[in-house]
């Protein structure tokens, strides 16, 4: 049985009034998701997919069969979690490394369809999609 004189009044309660319209609104904070796919384009003369799978093991770890494809005059890799999502996207490339550059993959990173998103309540339709990217 629960008393009154165990509830008792604390500062650090707090429980906000959703019915009143004078509370201010705070911003939950966003933050883009993490991409775990990666295109590393090779240096002039480096390009060797099996040169590229040993450095990338040396690299950021085992990558699972199946990660790391041929993709045009790069390699197309997946990480296998978000540790080595992070060390992809902060890999350094020395002069003397295999690939010019690393790159989150331009659309393999985000899905396609619908959102349902309560922050864009406020804005009008045509507000979304001046943002978004269209492929057509």
């Amino acid at each position: 049985m629960m008393l009154s004189t165990n509830v008792v009044d604390s500062e650090n309660d707090y429980c906000p009034n959703i019915f009143d319209d004078s509370v201010e609104h705070i911003p939950k904070e966003r933050r883009v998701p993490t991409p775990f796919w990666f295109v590393a384009y090779y240096r002039e003369g480096r390009g060797n997919l099996i040169h590229a799978s040993r450095y990338l093991e040396k690299e950021i770890g085992l990558l699972s069969m199946g990660h790391i494809k041929k993709y045009g005059k790069g390699v197309l890799i997946r990480a296998k979690d978000l540790t080595q999502a992070m060390m992809l996207l902060n890999l350094p490339r020395p002069s003397d490394s295999m690939f010019e550059s690393i790159k989150p993959h331009r659309t393999f990173n985000y899905s396609k369809g619908s959102i349902y998103n309560e922050d864009l309540y406020e804005f009008s339709e045509e507000d979304i999609l001046a943002q978004t990217v269209s492929n057509e």
